[in-house]
């Protein structure tokens, strides 16, 4: 069985860098946490990617005093989303015929 946090949620990965820890306990075994910022860290990537949610939105879920912690700390792009704004910009660029691959 996968650890929590390794399947895929909802169509998104719950993240695992930051608050996970790993040790090795008296009896040998390895232990690892998870952390509630894994679930604060999935509930933004979910509302900026699946819902499309703006950051004011985002900011008021997490509680979040300003702006700044959330894009800073708690949202990133996927690649999808990235290749779609280079895509959107390169045809404004070079017009709706080029398209990159």
């Amino acid at each position: 069985m996968p650890a929590l946090g390794d399947e895929d949620v909802g169509g998104f990965d719950i993240p695992m860098n930051d608050a996970r820890r790993s040790y090795v306990d008296s009896t040998g075994r390895k232990v690892t946490r998870f952390g509630f910022h894994n679930i604060r860290k999935a509930v933004s990537d979910y509302l900026t990617e699946g819902k499309k949610a703006d950051v004011r939105t985002i900011q008021d879920t997490l509680r979040h005093e300003n702006p700044e912690m959330t894009l800073s700390k708690y949202t990133e792009s996927s690649l999808e989303s990235r290749l779609a704004a280079q895509d959107v910009m390169a045809s404004a660029v070079l017009g709706d015929s080029t398209r990159v691959q």
